[in-house]
């Protein structure tokens, strides 16, 4: 909310946003893509690829546990994996996923 009153405000004025809050510091920042997950890990490998090619260089993957909901003792009944007891399953899939997935790029991995 705060930035775009800052937007509206520079629109008034006729000078950029961060004008209003302080000196130009940089001519260029880093972002993020946020890569919405796929459990086919080609698929979620493609994803990735597009936003690589669209010129981002660091990214955000969502593991969630319904990646690998239908492996064996990954999640309980609600689809929630156990974090204590016997049962870590989903850690180590979730794992395997990232494996995969850095594989299928070409990425450094440590199995």
């Amino acid at each position: 909310m705060d930035m775009a009153l800052h937007d509206i405000a520079g629109k008034v004025y006729g000078v950029p946003a961060y004008r209003l809050i302080g000196p130009k510091r940089h001519d260029r920042i880093r972002i993020y893509a946020d890569t919405t997950a796929h459990p086919d890990v080609k698929v979620y490998a493609e994803r990735m690829r597009k936003r690589k090619r669209m010129g981002l260089t660091f990214f955000k993957m969502d593991l969630q546990t319904d990646l690998v909901a239908k492996r064996p003792n990954a999640v309980n009944d609600r689809g929630v994996a156990p974090t204590r007891g016997s049962n870590t399953c989903a850690s180590s899939s979730l794992l395997s996923v990232t494996c995969s997935l850095c594989l299928e790029l070409g990425l450094p991995h440590r199995p």
